[in-house]
């Protein structure tokens, strides 16, 4: 098995994998946070408005997912490229090494966005409803995000590189 073989399926799990998480996001909203925030908010707020406050993290990793399953053929490519006209049947370490670092920012990456966007939201509906806003505790998520953002981001895009600088750390040779 190719590693760009390896990378379409582990692409194909983590698919599934953000498609089951959103569904569960998906029902505790609808569970718990969604009557509660209509508790709290009374006869002002509509269903449907709280539905999207509250369940857009969760459709975004569905559509997330979605996305995902559609597009892993491409996305393995760009994960793994080709180094050279031929592939290698079974995968090297180093190999595996930096597509396992560019599937870790993957992940990385898709959890914090849907993190930033529930926590923009909320503080979008608590600043509207001029609720009291912990500003501190806020600016701390926010911050803790973008960090987990931003890392998934480079690791995606500089894998390969990490990888090296962990085998030079390691004292591994090239």
């Amino acid at each position: 098995m190719k590693i760009r073989e390896l990378a379409f399926l582990a692409i194909r799990v983590l698919a599934v994998y953000f498609f089951a998480l959103g569904l569960n996001h998906l029902v505790a909203y609808l569970d718990y946070s969604l009557p509660a925030y209509l508790q709290v908010l009374g006869d002002d707020a509509s269903y449907g408005e709280v539905f999207l406050l509250v369940g857009i993290p969760s459709i975004l990793l569905l559509l997330i997912s979605v996305a995902l399953w559609l597009s892993a053929g491409k996305l393995s490519r760009f994960l793994v490229p080709s180094n050279s006209g031929k592939e290698e049947s079974s995968p090297s370490f180093r190999g595996i090494e930096a597509f396992v670092l560019a599937v870790v920012g993957l992940v990385l990456a898709i959890l914090s966005f849907t993190s930033l966007t529930r926590i923009l939201l909320n503080y979008a509906n608590m600043e509207g409803q001029r609720l009291y806003i912990d500003h501190r505790s806020f600016y701390i998520a926010l911050a803790e995000q973008v960090i987990r953002l931003l890392l998934g981001i480079v690791l995606i895009l500089k894998a390969e590189g990490f990888a090296k600088l962990l085998r030079r750390i390691r004292g591994d040779r090239e």
